[in-house]
């Protein structure tokens, strides 16, 4: 069942749990866990505006932040350090004690040391790594959508991957990974080393995807058991062309008058029915749609987003909001939502 609804977070159940330790650490969605990836740091602050009750970690960069007083939550202070590799549950204090005082753990994205800990202490956990990568990989999905899709083949070597991307014709992404951490869009005649050597690693497997010239739009989405709600619906503001740096709101009632794009979804949903049937929580879905009514699915990201929480808060409706940045670095004085606080470039991700 498809709902269209302002969902916020007043209304999601599992959000508000007093056993239960919310944790955001999004290191599963960058180059390889090793990399130090500093804006890994700020993604650690996110779950407090979203979470009513239980423990809640956050990194010493949450002081930044004016999130909604809430009594109930109790943050758990982890020193951000000097490695950003370094997950976020390795870095709780008093370990044991607080898991002795709950019942399960709600990760916004798997991480395998979240894994293991739930696994040591017989912890109900929400979302698997294990199931995250069978769930986020792009090309098993990509093969569901048919002619949903842009045109797209896999790459199965590295003269391929050189042709592909020599052609012009391409942009080249991993079957595993986020925004423009794995994505490669073919501006020189020569293969970023970059690629080069996320290709070499032979981890993950890639592949090379028609470059349309359209407008990148997205929804956002929550599953529980048989029914999806959509929640958010936006056009994407992109930088260097593969890069998401922020969003502009737009009214579910465009997408659900608008014939077209409405079927286009709710076909991109049935063909994903079984494969999401045993999953159970926030996604979104990216595609492309022009004002000639061309629709293109590109990927499904079957976690919390970077557009989640700005768009619960915006369903609130405490204060009217119009974009989503990421990155910003302009005046931060007037901004309705300082959501988080990046403390190794000063930058801030904001809804104005």
């Amino acid at each position: 069942m498809i709902h269209f609804e302002l969902l916020s977070s007043n209304s999601i159940e599992e959000l508000s749990r007093e056993k239960t330790l919310y944790i955001s650490d999004f290191r599963s969605l960058g180059e390889s866990f090793e990399y130090e990836i500093e804006s890994m740091w700020k993604y650690e602050n996110l779950l407090p505006w979203i979470t009513k009750k239980g423990f809640c970690t956050v990194n010493e960069s949450s002081q930044n932040l004016l999130y909604p007083s809430n009594n109930s939550l109790r943050l758990l202070k982890c020193e951000q350090g000097k490695q950003p590799s370094i997950s976020i549950i390795k870095r709780l204090k008093e370990k044991e004690h607080i898991l002795s005082q709950i019942n399960s753990i709600w990760t916004a994205v798997p991480h395998p040391e979240i894994d293991e800990i739930a696994r040591k202490y017989n912890i109900q956990l929400n979302y698997k790594y294990s199931d995250f990568i069978v769930y986020n990989d792009k090309i098993s999905v990509k093969k569901m959508m048919g002619e949903l899709s842009p045109s797209w083949h896999q790459i199965t070597d590295l003269k391929m991957l050189t042709e592909d991307f020599k052609s012009g014709k391409y942009i080249i992404k991993r079957s595993i990974g986020a925004g423009g951490y794995t994505t490669f869009l073919p501006n020189s005649k020569e293969i970023p080393q970059k690629l080069f050597s996320l290709f070499s690693n032979n981890n993950f497997s890639w592949y090379a995807e028609e470059i349309i010239d359209s407008i990148p739009m997205s929804i956002q989405c929550y599953k529980k058991d048989n029914t999806i709600t959509v929640f958010g619906y936006s056009r994407q503001i992109m930088g260097n062309e593969v890069e998401f740096i922020g969003a502009e709101f737009l009214k579910l009632e465009a997408l659900t008058n608008d014939k077209d794009l409405y079927n286009n979804i709710t076909e991109t949903f049935s063909r994903l029915s079984a494969f999401l049937s045993n999953y159970n929580g926030f996604f979104g879905i990216d595609f492309f749609y022009d004002s000639q009514k061309n629709f293109y699915f590109l990927e499904i990201n079957a976690r919390m987003t970077a557009l989640t929480i700005p768009f619960l808060l915006h369903n609130l409706n405490i204060t009217k909001t119009s974009k989503f940045f990421e990155d910003y670095e302009g005046d931060v004085s007037k901004v309705k939502f300082k959501i988080t606080f990046d403390s190794k470039w000063e930058t801030n991700d904001i809804i104005i």
